[in-house]
């Protein structure tokens, strides 16, 4: 009797991680960024990510990273939404503030990081448009 009480523990605690492990999965990430003359602009939004957690991001250009500002974002309906930008307008209104000239080679990578400090989006890269 003892065995199989073990081994039905055993069995739902698998069925559990194998749950969570695909909820884990689930996360991803886009990625908009944009320069102009005087401006970079960049848009990170991460998708089905969890509603217990909270999350920063993370953006690259040219070896330089930046982090979102505190505090740390809670998801809205699984969503959430980190703008980064040059523009005084943008900052004052919310938006992360990077240097005009951040975006170097029109390239930029980014992640969403959770407020255990692990990655839970791959990184995705865009190429600036510039306007």
């Amino acid at each position: 009797m003892k065995f199989k009480k073990v081994i039905s523990l055993a069995i739902t605690t698998l069925v559990l991680n194998a749950v969570f492990i695909v909820e884990a999965s689930a996360e991803s990430i886009r990625l908009r960024c944009e320069t102009r003359t005087a401006r970079s602009k960049i848009s990170v939004d991460g998708r089905s990510l969890s509603k217990n957690m909270t999350y920063k991001a993370q953006v690259t250009s040219g070896g330089v990273t930046v982090l979102s500002k505190l505090p740390m974002k809670r998801p809205v309906g699984g969503e959430v939404e980190f703008d980064f930008d040059s523009d005084g307008g943008d900052i004052r209104a919310g938006a992360t503030a990077i240097k005009a000239g951040f975006i170097k080679k029109n390239h930029v990578t980014a992640s969403i990081v959770d407020r255990d400090g692990y990655k839970v989006t791959d990184s995705e890269a865009c190429t600036a448009k510039k306007k």
